[in-house]
């Protein structure tokens, strides 16, 4: 689980691999973005996040409440919680209800294309018509 560029490629590796002395320092800020950028160019050509990365992605809530949400998109490690707006709020303002993680059901992969969150016991919650859930996921790869 990588939560920096340098958890991929440490600054140690780098000045070693570059044969940098450890003491010398005056280099580090530049081979610091270097890793960065590196980090930044593969996760890009691989189409997966190297770093973990936080997102919010809209999901319509299902017609049935007992039913799974289907959250689209590949390299979900987690789901942090579930937002959403109140049957009598706007939305011009933002969620003003939340689901956290341990509230919900089971979880599932599918196949890196998605993942499907079952509800809490008593089934997902009524919402503003129009309006979306807002599942926030953490995606990324080891």
């Amino acid at each position: 689980m990588a939560t920096s560029a340098t958890d991929v490629v440490s600054l140690e590796l780098m000045k070693s691999e570059l044969r940098i002395g450890k003491a010398e320092i005056s280099q580090d800020a530049m081979l610091t973005d270097q890793i960065e950028a590196g980090v930044a160019f593969v996760s890009a050509r691989i189409s997966a996040p190297l770093v973990d990365a936080t997102e919010t992605v809209p999901v319509p809530r299902p017609r049935d409440p007992s039913r799974p949400l289907w959250v689209p998109g590949r390299y979900i490690k987690k789901v942090n919680e579930v937002s959403y707006w109140m049957p009598d709020a706007s939305l011009r303002d933002g969620p003003d209800a939340m689901l956290m993680a341990t509230t919900l059901g089971r979880q599932r992969d599918d196949h890196h294309r998605g993942r499907r969150v079952w509800p809490p016991a008593d089934g997902w919650p009524e919402v503003l018509p129009d309006s979306v859930f807002e599942v926030e996921v953490v995606r990324g790869i080891d």
